[in-house]
Formats: C-alpha cells, structure tokens, sequence
C-alpha cells in the first residue's frame, strides 16, 4: 500500500501481518468528546487536571476496544479464506475491509461474531483486574473497561443491519431461502444467480430490521429520561441523533443494495440486448433484410417494420 493510500485512510498506526492498521482522521471528534463528557465530572473527585486525564484514557481504552472488534472480525475473515485489507477506527466506530469472494452464511456470520467475542474478552479482562486491589483511578479504568465492552457486545449484536448482529441475520435468511431453493429445484442450472437473489433478500430483510433497532434504540435513549422525571442534555440528543442517522442510513443502503441484486440476478440477457445481423455495407437492402428474417422469427411474421439499417450491419 503507497503513502498516498494511506493518507485516505487516516493516519497509520501499524501492521499486523501485514493488515494495516489506520486511525480515521475522525476519530479525534469522539475522543474529544468523550474528554468533555467525563472530565468536568471527573475533575469534581480528582485533583487537577487528573480528571481530564482519566477521561484521555478512557477514550485511549474505548479505541483499543474499537481495535480489538475489528481485529476479531479480520482473524476470522483469515481463517475463511477472504483477504484483509485494512483495519480502521473513526468516529462511527470501526470498520474491516476483506474480500468477500466466495462467501458462505456459516463463514459470514462467523465473522460478525468474531468482533463482539472480542470485546466479551476484554471485558472479562477487565473484570479480572477488578478482582485485584488496584488504585481508585485504576479500578475506575477497570471497571469502564468492562462496561464499555459489554455495552459495545451487546449493542452490535442487535439484529439489524449495519450491525453485527445484522449480518447474522442476514447470513441466516441466506442459508434457509438457498436451502429451500435448492430443496424445490435441485438441479438449478445458473446456481450464481439464484446466490445472489437469496443473498438479496437476505440484505432486504436485515435492513428492514435495521430500521427497527434504530428507532427502538432512539425511543429508549431519549423516552428513559423522559419517563424517569430527567430531560435529556443537549449533548446526550446530539449523539443519539448521529447515531441514529449513521444506523437508519446503513439499514436503507442494505435495503437498497439487495434490491438491486434481485433486480440484476433476475435480469436476462434477452430483455435487454436486442438481435443485430452483420452484412457488408456494399450488400442489397434485400439480402441484409433476408438474413435478418433467418435470424429474427418476427420476420418471417411480417415485422419489418422493426428492422432499422445501420452502417455495417441491421438490427432491430
């Protein structure tokens, strides 16, 4: 990967063998945030400036869990075959590219699993370091640590698309209509296409359940408060809605996405493309129009009319 490569992806933390490992350029939004959440609350306990310190290191904690998910997602990607490319963290969270030739449901939902594993494991982690006597500070680290990746596990496997546990979904609706396809007609003769019509209506059914988890995710964010006698902050609202429109907007691009992928898997080279008859351009309208007739049943119907001359050949 060249320098110029790198520089769209964010800034290059390292490789690990030989998967690049970015840090988006948006990233420092959240971090910044995160500091001006926690550290005026923290900065009320602790003396100094020890509070906003503790909530640079939460961040500093939040992007090793981001890292952890994604690399969960790449090491079984490498277990399946598929090639990864990059691994990079931005405001959104995280995202792993591979390539995704030859996928299969139990392989595909494999992977979205593999990310909140990964984050269960730094949770025990962290639960294992709150069995020990630690210092205050550290016992507070220790104790976001697991909650933030419990949270982090448990949100992404809400079953919607773009989370993990839409593409779980999206890999089991895959595997239950390719069986049922196969089971009605085994001996299917373009089997390529009929994968990417299951797989189609798989990414359809995901998305739509990703719109749900979006609104039911914003209604409880922003109705607990509410029911609870609070008013939610200004800044609590933000978030909710940027998340929300970040969820809402992957949900419609599923739907989109395997809409398409019917539409296309379903097309057929006939509807689109029309006959064409080669001749010379120095042969006689009527020698052009009688090979046509052989070639275009419609012809010998009396459907001349269709036949247009073109420079170099006849087509209808």
């Amino acid at each position: 990967m060249n320098p110029a490569a790198d520089a769209t992806h964010g800034w290059l933390l390292g490789r690990v063998r030989g998967v690049p490992i970015f840090i988006g350029r948006s990233w420092p939004i959240i971090a910044i945030a995160i500091v001006l959440s926690f550290g005026p609350q923290l900065a009320q306990v602790l003396p100094g400036g020890a509070g906003y310190a503790v909530a640079a290191a939460y961040a500093l904690l939040l992007l090793v869990s981001v890292l952890v998910h994604e690399a969960g997602h790449a090491v079984a990607a490498r277990a399946s075959g598929h090639r990864v490319d990059r691994i990079v963290a931005n405001l959104w969270g995280g995202h792993t590219v591979f390539d995704t030739a030859g996928r299969r449901p139990g392989t595909a939902a494999l992977t979205a699993l593999a990310g909140p594993l990964g984050n269960l494991l730094l949770a025990g982690v962290g639960w294992l370091l709150q069995q020990t006597q630690l210092p205050d500070v550290l016992a507070l680290l220790a104790w976001a640590l697991t909650f933030s990746n419990l949270f982090v596990a448990a949100f992404n496997l809400l079953p919607g698309l773009p989370l993990d546990g839409g593409f779980v979904v999206e890999a089991i609706v895959w595997k239950v209509t390719g069986d049922r396809w196969l089971a009605a007609r085994p001996r299917v003769v373009d089997r390529a296409c009929e994968v990417i019509i299951d797989l189609g209506l798989a990414m359809v059914v995901a998305g739509w359940l990703g719109r749900v988890v979006t609104l039911g995710a914003v209604l409880y964010l922003l109705g607990e408060p509410l029911l609870s006698g609070a008013t939610p902050s200004f800044f609590t609202i933000a978030w909710v809605a940027l998340i929300g429109a970040f969820l809402w907007q992957g949900a419609t691009q599923a739907i989109r996405t395997g809409t398409a992928r019917r539409a296309v898997a379903r097309l057929r080279v006939g509807q689109v493309l029309r006959p064409v008859v080669v001749v010379p351009t120095y042969a006689a309208a009527v020698a052009a129009l009688e090979a046509f007739g052989r070639r275009h049943p419609l012809h010998r119907h009396g459907a001349l009319s269709r036949v247009r001359a073109r420079p170099g050949g006849v087509g209808a």
